[in-house]
């Protein structure tokens, strides 16, 4: 019998994933991903890691300003792993009421002792002592009167909750910046082209899950308890390719494309492959759809999947759609572009910080620019269907506004004909709200080619 693995320190593992994200080396979801099947670490030690994962980055705003009022030149003042260590420690001292405080300190001073950073051991000592011992007050919902407000009290930046207040209101931007620091709902898509939603409830059922139904996806479930000695990629389900991990948001878009059986598709930015293998399942794996990536290692995401989920019709291309080259015009092309992911702050905590407003300009530059390369690889009388995971009006109803004006041969197909009405917009585009839905935010749009 091999040796069990030893486990490795979960602050010291969190510790590595912070650092990774700050340096923009990978996201939180993607990281956190990997270290489910770590077997490293201990299945009772995941959930937290997870948290402590999330909950720095979700309260960072709070954490920093608890560190500052005790730091004279501030904590930007020390080097980026000093940094690191003191955001994890303040964050349990400050949120982690089950584990003792001075247990947290201890942890994370021996931490520092035992790396490179062992000239910054008192100095984190007494940082983290000063922080557990005046606790920063929760925020209070009365008080939150203004965008600065909602920043202060649900560590979020400023231009974020002044985008939500100005789309939202304050007493709604309030819900949803509330929203995206709960833990988002666990979703899976069935594979229909293997069992049908009910068995899949059976299934899970067997395995010890409780799941409940989507409000508005037909394929959806909702995982509400897992069994603690599993982790997610271990469940049958999942491994046996009868369903597959997806949002709500993410499962609806493929519905407003409506692929056809025995039509040809094209998923312009397909990775990871969610999207694409259910554009294949829909058309009960007859026709073909050819799955485009620029990048390459992310096309393997794609194959895998589509060899879990029983996908046979998917080909793939690595190539940049912005230049793809076709022999035959496309039946349908869904164009799921890249974008500030501003909709999945719940998701992945870092993307708050990692994302800035003189980004929306570019990538509305490559999101144009996709759609148009779209337009000219469709057949007359194809649909184009252009979804993101963002809720700028920049990378999202402007896009397709500036698209209408410069393509006279397409319309706009209002997304009420093949999606509930509660998720429409009165312009006929697909809105979603983690809030109001509890999903992910994303919109789409379908336009198709009529003359």
């Amino acid at each position: 019998m091999p040796p069990k693995p030893q486990h490795k320190d979960i602050r010291a593992y969190a510790l590595d994933i912070l650092a990774r994200i700050e340096n923009g080396m990978a996201y939180s979801n993607v990281l956190l991903s990997h270290a489910a099947k770590d077997p490293t670490i201990g299945k009772a030690q995941f959930p937290l890691l997870e948290r402590l994962v999330k909950g720095t980055l979700e309260q960072r705003l709070v954490i920093e300003a608890a560190l500052d009022a005790h730091l004279p030149k501030g904590l930007s003042s020390l080097p980026s792993p000093v940094q690191d260590i003191l955001r994890l420690g303040a964050y349990q001292v400050l949120f982690l009421d089950n584990i003792p405080k001075q247990v947290s300190v201890d942890v994370m001073v021996e931490i520092c002792k035992k790396s490179k950073l062992s000239g910054f051991t008192k100095l984190t000592n007494a940082v983290l002592r000063r922080v557990a011992q005046n606790q920063v007050p929760k925020p209070v919902a009365a008080d939150q009167k203004s965008a600065t407000d909602l920043s202060t009290a649900y560590s979020h930046p400023l231009w974020l909750t002044e985008i939500y207040v100005r789309k939202l209101g304050i007493e709604e931007a309030a819900v949803l910046c509330k929203a995206n620091n709960n833990p988002a709902p666990l979703c899976v898509r069935t594979n229909v082209l293997k069992i049908s939603r009910a068995e899949l409830m059976g299934k899970f059922a067997s395995e010890g899950i409780e799941t409940t139904v989507t409000k508005f996806s037909p394929e959806c479930l909702l995982l509400t308890k897992l069994p603690s000695a599993k982790r997610l990629h271990e469940l049958e389900a999942i491994s046996d390719g009868l369903c597959i991990i997806q949002d709500e948001a993410s499962a609806l878009v493929s519905l407003l494309l409506n692929p056809q059986p025995g039509e040809f598709v094209v998923d312009l930015c397909s990775a990871p492959g969610g999207k694409t293998t259910h554009i294949a399942s829909l058309m009960q794996n007859q026709g073909r759809v050819l799955a485009v990536e620029s990048n390459e290692s992310k096309l393997a995401l794609v194959l895998d999947n589509c060899e879990r989920l029983g996908v046979r019709i998917v080909e793939t291309a690595h190539a940049d759609g912005r230049s793809l080259g076709l022999h035959h015009p496309a039946d349908r092309i869904l164009v799921d572009a890249p974008c500030s992911a501003l909709g999945i702050v719940g998701k992945r905590a870092d993307v708050r910080w990692s994302k800035e407003p003189a980004q929306f300009e570019p990538l509305a530059v490559l999101q144009a620019e996709l759609l148009h390369a779209a337009a000219n690889l469709l057949r007359l009388g194809g649909r184009i269907v252009y979804s993101t995971c963002t809720i700028t009006d920049e990378e999202n109803e402007q896009i397709i506004d500036r698209f209408l004006e410069t393509h006279q041969d397409f319309v706009l197909v209002p997304a009420s004909a093949h999606l509930a009405a509660e998720l429409i917009t009165p312009r006929g585009f697909l809105r979603t709200w983690p809030q109001r839905h509890g999903m992910a935010g994303g919109f789409a749009a379908a336009v198709e080619r009529r003359s």
